[in-house]
């Protein structure tokens, strides 16, 4: 099995990118979770107000269906059958070393209580073992949703696995082409080409897109709270900036510049970061105390933050062009 190969987990920022990114490190593939994020177009938000006055961020990441550039392919299915037949196809998969990443219903994962904090979605991770004696599958989780993302890599009842993936029965395939260059990688092409979209925002009758979107979210944001002091819209606000694409795509960026020896930038890029999730905490603690002064401070925090970012991002395209 993969397992007994010399499969280990990293962490990475997405949970189906970091599926893929493992099954890249295992076969030694030099594809970085970094590479995948921006072929995907990961970088280019949209956003729109929901009318339950929720906020609703949207990503290509919800359109991953393959990464033929970079000769990785997944084919998707459902899996059908009983419990016991679905058991049995994963373990035959399993035993084949079939490099599978299954899709779980978060409500239903037992095995780290931050998926019980947050609202009900999908999470992604790789199986790459099964013991009979203990009918138990080993896992292989890149992307546990914290305030700082770690992974996981551990043994779990084929019941919780079952009981997790009933809603979906979704798996995916990972193979590799081994006739691509990965030489002829253009990452930092795609890097630029994103970043500038960013900048340069706008919005339509629907959707606003890039930096304008998260200005207008900021906006929105502080209307809701102040209308009502909702804890909820604080909640829903942390929960779209880190599973959505937001936190993920400046962490990628921020991995990229460290892999290409841009350490003033890295730095620069961390510390917004950080001070991002920064004020995502400080926000629970105003709204719960209903503190004005403090909640308008962090707004305003956030709205230096996106200028801040502008100007980091014009460096980066600035340096990119440089050694392009």
């Amino acid at each position: 099995m993969i397992l007994d190969k010399g499969y280990q987990t990293h962490t990475s920022y997405h949970c189906l990118i970091g599926c893929v990114e493992n099954y890249c490190i295992y076969k030694s593939i030099p594809v970085t979770g970094a590479d995948i994020f921006f072929y995907i177009k990961g970088f280019m938000l949209k956003y729109k107000k929901r009318e339950d006055d929720g906020f609703n961020l949207f990503s290509y990441l919800d359109y991953i269906n393959g990464l033929p550039e970079l000769g990785i392919d997944f084919p998707h299915e459902i899996i059908g059958g009983n419990n016991s037949e679905v058991k049995n196809k994963l373990i035959s998969l399993v035993e084949n070393e079939q490099m599978i990443m299954l899709k779980m219903d978060t409500s239903k994962i037992q095995y780290d209580i931050i998926f019980s904090r947050n609202e009900q979605t999908f999470h992604s991770f790789n199986v790459i073992a099964y013991d009979y004696e203990n009918d138990s599958f080993c896992i292989s989780d890149s992307f546990i949703p914290a305030y700082e993302p770690f992974s996981k890599q551990l043994w779990i009842s084929s019941e919780e696995l079952l009981n997790a993936w009933e809603n979906c029965r979704e798996l995916w395939t990972v193979r590799f082409n081994n006739e691509i260059n990965y030489m002829d990688l253009f990452t930092k092409d795609k890097i630029i080409e994103q970043l500038e979209w960013y900048l340069k925002g706008g919005m339509n009758e629907e959707y606003c897109f890039g930096l304008s979107s998260i200005r207008k979210l900021i906006l929105d944001f502080e209307k809701s709270i102040l209308d009502g002091w909702d804890i909820q819209r604080v909640i829903d606000l942390n929960f779209q900036l880190r599973v959505n694409g937001f936190y993920m795509g400046r962490e990628y960026l921020a991995s990229f510049l460290n892999q290409i020896t841009e350490e003033e930038l890295f730095n620069e890029l961390m510390e917004i970061i950080n001070h991002w999730k920064r004020i995502g905490m400080s926000l629970t603690k105003c709204v719960m105390r209903k503190k004005e002064d403090k909640f308008i401070q962090r707004i305003q925090e956030m709205n230096s933050l996106c200028d801040a970012e502008e100007q980091v991002f014009k460096k980066i395209i600035r340096i990119l062009k440089e050694n392009v």
